[in-house]
């Protein structure tokens, strides 16, 4: 799904921000956050990578602001299913805008109804959607 250009800048702009939660999510080291992300990322479908990246190239992607986006997209799936609670429309049109890139419009019902979202009403989803594409 083709998510629009102003959106997509500033799911950019956030993501040494889902980096920072993924580590307060995920616990209780770094090492063991880089080993959860390369493994999460490849069981979602976001990589094929199998080598483990060490805990503290999470940390320096934030410093750099240079997260790759198969990661980002396994950071923000990781603490969306873990119950993270986008705080305002920017948080959540970016949460969106990771996950709904690789998938297609028939998708969308299904995909949203899914417990991942659990979290969230469906109508503030709907119109996060409508923000984003």
């Amino acid at each position: 799904m083709k998510v629009n250009a102003n959106t997509w800048v500033l799911a950019m702009s956030l993501r040494g921000f889902f980096a920072s939660e993924f580590l307060k999510y995920h616990g209780p080291t770094d090492s063991q956050a880089g080993i959860t992300l390369v493994n999460y990322s490849r069981d979602n479908g976001f990589t094929q990578r199998l080598k483990e990246i060490p805990g503290k190239t999470i940390r320096d992607w934030i410093v750099k602001g240079d997260i790759p986006q198969w990661a980002v997209k396994g950071m923000v799936r990781y603490i969306t299913e873990a119950g993270f609670i986008a705080e305002n429309c920017k948080q959540l049109d970016s949460i969106i805008s990771y996950l709904i890139i690789d998938i297609d419009n028939n998708q969308l019902p299904s995909f949203l109804n899914s417990s991942l979202f659990k979290n969230y009403t469906y109508n503030d989803l709907i119109s996060s959607i409508d923000r984003a594409i």
